[in-house]
């Protein structure tokens, strides 16, 4: 028989096996009714207007975004960020998103916020107006100013409920979807192993001891 002092402890254990996997369970279903972020109303396009390259720079454009590569020497890019010079390499692209002109994925300007990412965009919405801005971009210790075009189009993929239907997504957690996570949760059979370890311990125990 496990004495008094073993039953104890096996139901605080219990106790806090019950606990862990509760907790468990709501962070999944936290998880599942968490709202995905808004998508934008339109694709941000970047277009290189002019430059005051060298000879031997290549660039490439998509329509969409814009990249330069030095063919000239081992030199790498760079640009001026908040924390000092930042190394980019021999090739950088400069793409647009959410009213914001990157750098191989760095921030380097704010424009003007044209575009927007919310729930409702209206079925008769217009692209807007492109918009120019100027950056420098770096190399042997010289600067080149390039001149970039954001233009605009409707995105394609944008889901004028998409809020309303992640923000209600989790309306439909039934108790099927609760059996289903913990059945298929490490979580319950970390915590049966625990526990058959821990009575197996102490039924050992108390064996010895009563020899």
């Amino acid at each position: 028989m496990i004495s008094s002092f073993g039953a104890r402890f096996v139901r605080r254990l219990w106790t806090a096996c019950l606990v862990a996997l509760f907790i468990g369970l709501a962070a999944k279903s936290a998880y599942a009714c968490t709202s995905a972020p808004a998508m934008p109303w339109f694709n941000e396009n970047v277009s290189l207007l002019n430059t005051n390259k060298p000879n031997g720079i290549l660039i490439a454009q998509d329509g969409h975004t814009v990249s330069l590569t030095n063919n000239i020497d081992t030199s790498s890019f760079y640009f001026n960020s908040y924390n000092g010079p930042k190394e980019l390499g021999k090739t950088v692209q400069y793409s647009s998103y959410n009213n914001v002109l990157l750098v191989n994925n760095n921030y380097v300007a704010s424009l003007e916020p044209r575009n927007k990412a919310e729930d409702g965009r209206p079925a008769d919405i217009k692209p807007p107006e492109p918009q120019d801005t100027t950056v420098e971009l770096w190399l042997d210790q010289e600067p080149y100013s390039l001149y970039f075009r954001i233009s605009y189009e409707l995105n394609p993929d944008y889901r004028p409920s998409q809020l309303r239907a992640s923000d209600s997504s989790c309306e439909g957690l039934s108790l099927s979807d609760l059996g289903f996570m913990f059945f298929f949760s490490p979580l319950p059979i970390i915590i049966i192993a625990i526990l058959i370890l821990v009575i197996i311990i102490i039924i050992t125990k108390q064996k010895i001891l009563n020899k």
